[in-house]
């Protein structure tokens, strides 16, 4: 483990909820002890955690998605930002799950139909074996890592193009849908779903997406200790 060799501080993370939920919260005790550092969390975006960054309001951003598409998300949403800056850090991958709502029957997608739906190619669960409900694909709005994880991995990095699709601000959210809708299909972390609950669907493929931490310049000698620490604790519990 890292051994506090920097002066004690205070450092502010903010970005992904799914990393800090997932990734740094469940460890932040044994992080803070091993480092002799505090950690202030904020959960949002990674895109969110990332501007923060420009912004002075954060020191690491947690971001659940491969650094690459979210630096091309900010440059098509915010051109002037000096993206060539950004430095990442890989601390760990989580697995992405189909979800449904425990009402829907439909537990086995094939990956070329679970294309079509993604594709607004089909829309109706009774095409696929289950009721007369329109197929509504649930997950966060651009920027969240679950999405652009499947996206990349399904679609060739083509955007989704559901008939029906209900954005949500952050993965909580995306199983607050799936439990309210008999007809959502929602994408979100594993680990969430099961805390929850829910039924996923077998599809014969899976996709996963990274952690990062990413820092604006190199990271001092505070956030290395971050760095290193956090990955050796998921590590040991993850091996």
């Amino acid at each position: 483990m890292a051994d506090g060799c920097a002066s004690a501080e205070t450092l502010r993370i903010q970005g992904s909820s799914a990393f800090a939920n997932q990734i740094l919260m469940p460890y932040q005790a044994r992080i803070e002890r091993v480092t002799s550092h505090q950690l202030k969390i904020a959960t949002s975006k990674a895109s969110v955690g990332v501007l923060a960054l420009f912004n002075g309001e954060a020191d690491l951003a947690m971001v659940s998605a491969p650094p690459g598409e979210i630096i091309e998300f900010l440059k098509n949403t915010r051109p002037d930002l000096p993206v060539g800056r950004l430095r990442s850090f890989l601390v760990s991958q989580s697995r992405v799950a189909f979800a449904v709502n425990s009402n829907n029957p439909v537990r086995h997608v094939p990956i070329a139909k679970l294309e079509q739906i993604l594709t607004g190619q089909i829309n109706n669960w009774r095409e696929l074996g289950g009721p007369d409900l329109a197929i509504r694909v649930v997950s966060v709005t651009d920027g969240g890592g679950a999405r652009l994880a499947v996206q990349n991995a399904i679609l060739g990095s083509e955007p989704i193009t559901a008939s029906y699709e209900i954005r949500a601000a952050n993965p909580d959210d995306v199983v607050k849908a799936i439990v309210a809708d008999r007809g959502a299909l929602g994408i979100a972390e594993t680990a969430l779903v099961n805390r929850h609950g829910l039924p996923q669907l077998n599809t014969g493929t899976f996709v996963s997406h990274p952690h990062y931490f990413v820092s604006l310049g190199e990271p001092t000698d505070a956030m290395r200790e971050i760095i290193v620490a956090t990955r050796r604790v998921n590590f040991d519990d993850n091996p």
